[in-house]
């Protein structure tokens, strides 16, 4: 199994792969649970108050922070991975062009 994980392809060990996709996953899925659980008791708050503030501030966090922190789990888990300069650079390149789409 050792053996099978140290094979190694552009420069990172399927080891270094499997790092990177599990953590990932495991940020993803952090986000999504914080996003079903956590949002949706806040939205059910929200539905009690009077003010239209917290409605407003629970949608701009549903459209665009749980979207941003999508792209920053991908972004640091791909940055744990040795990559050429040039698909580094298109990777910040893309993260900040996703991160600054949401608006």
């Amino acid at each position: 199994m050792q053996e099978f994980l140290n094979q190694s392809y552009f420069g990172n060990t399927l080891l270094v792969y499997a790092i990177a996709r599990g953590s990932f996953l495991v940020g993803a899925i952090i986000i999504f649970i914080i996003n079903k659980v956590v949002l949706a008791r806040l939205k059910k708050w929200a539905k009690t108050t009077d003010t239209k503030i917290d409605d407003f501030l629970l949608r701009g966090l549903e459209k665009s922070i749980i979207p941003i922190l999508y792209v920053l789990a991908f972004y640091l888990s791909v940055k744990t991975l040795t990559l050429h300069p040039r698909v580094e650079r298109a990777i910040d390149v893309m993260a900040i062009e996703n991160i600054g789409g949401y608006k």
